[in-house]
């Protein structure tokens, strides 16, 4: 009887161990047909908690061709490293890799986040499939920990001012929004199709050094970096003196709004890091980035390609990280977005829609 129940212990013990061993991380999958690429399986966030698949997907040619037809639309600007009152290398949003961990988290915690020591994704460029579930819930716990409803108003613009606001706007004009049917007639496009959306980790991946669309290579992660640089750049460099009384009233319906965004880490469920966000009739970004553990508020500018829908915006200051998404993901709640920190660094993270009405549509 001990002979057979040693026995049964070490069998339980051969299949165990292996599972305790194996380290989290990527699993390789496959596209069905034509030796696609792709990927199986899911990303294991560490001690973070929760899991990630990363389903198969694959594209039509014609889907391909409308995605890659103008990337040779070349980015936007900002945060100099010995701006008075800013520590010394601040940049406002500060790279990952290179922050360093004793002082105030600028990126609101997303250094220690995402290039924690150990941590099984620090280092990787980063794309993974989150499910629409998983944004709505997102976009429920963001906004119910949010409650500073008083910002981007006058009184706010008042103490905050930055050259490209409108006084002549309504108090509250920041966080409306537009739809695609406005914003897509606005600038004469096809309003009866969906915008484009960039679905990262499912439509649009990273691998290693190589960025996928579909299963189809699309660009090196490098080229891919330039472009949304030199789309970003496209925009005019924001004002630094402010407009007349008489420019403003004439400018007052040039704009449209884009609404208040949190950008928040997949699993984060507030966010103190800010973009208010409008376009123009040529798809010229323009807007506030704040942050609210720094108190720290600049321009945004940027821009959107509209053959292919790619946005592409910065920080004034700071002209190397580019914020890189589709116009399609502005106008959802809660939308992943592409943060390039230099070409060697990408990092996803998520845009959640603040509502001041609390209803999410």
């Amino acid at each position: 009887m001990r002979v057979k129940k040693r026995i049964a212990f070490l069998l339980v013990s051969a299949l165990v161990l292996p599972l305790v061993l194996c380290e989290p991380g990527y699993s390789r999958g496959g596209f069905g047909g034509g030796g696609g690429r792709g990927y199986g399986g899911g990303f294991e966030r560490g001690g973070m908690g929760g899991e990630f698949d990363r389903g198969g997907y694959g594209r039509g040619g014609d889907d391909f061709d409308r995605f890659n037809d103008n990337f040779d639309h070349p980015g936007a600007s900002a945060f100099g490293a010995n701006n008075a009152g800013i520590r010394p290398g601040e940049d406002g949003v500060r790279n990952f890799a290179d922050a360093p961990r004793s002082d105030l988290a600028g990126d609101g915690g997303f250094g220690r986040i995402m290039d924690a020591p150990g941590a099984s994704w620090a280092g990787r460029a980063g794309t993974y499939n989150m499910s629409p579930r998983a944004y709505a819930d997102h976009w429920n716990d963001v906004n119910g920990n949010f409650n500073h409803w008083n910002y981007f108003n006058h009184d706010w613009w008042n103490n905050h001012p930055w050259y490209w606001n409108n006084r002549y706007w309504g108090n509250d004009w920041a966080w409306g929004w537009s739809g695609w049917g406005d914003l897509g007639g606005w600038w004469g496009m096809d309003v009866a199709s969906e915008p484009v959306y960039y679905d990262y980790g499912n439509n649009i991946t990273y691998n290693g050094n190589q960025v996928y669309y579909g299963s189809q290579p699309l660009e090196s992660a490098d080229a891919y970096y330039s472009q949304a640089q030199t789309l970003a750049e496209t925009a005019p460099p924001p004002p630094k003196t402010p407009q007349t009384d008489a420019q403003q009233k004439q400018d007052v319906n040039n704009m449209k709004p884009l609404g208040v965004y949190a950008l928040c880490a997949s699993d984060q469920k507030n966010g103190s890091q800010l973009f208010q966000l409008a376009v123009d009739k040529k798809g010229i970004i323009r807007g506030t980035y704040f942050n609210e553990v720094t108190n720290e508020s600049k321009p945004i500018a940027g821009a959107v390609d509209k053959k292919n829908q790619r946005a592409c915006f910065t920080i004034s200051g700071n002209k190397n990280t580019v914020y890189d998404t589709a116009i399609g993901n502005l106008l959802k709640d809660s939308s992943p977005i592409l943060v390039h920190y230099s070409k060697s660094n990408t990092q996803q993270l998520t845009l959640v829609r603040l509502k001041k009405n609390g209803t999410n549509t």
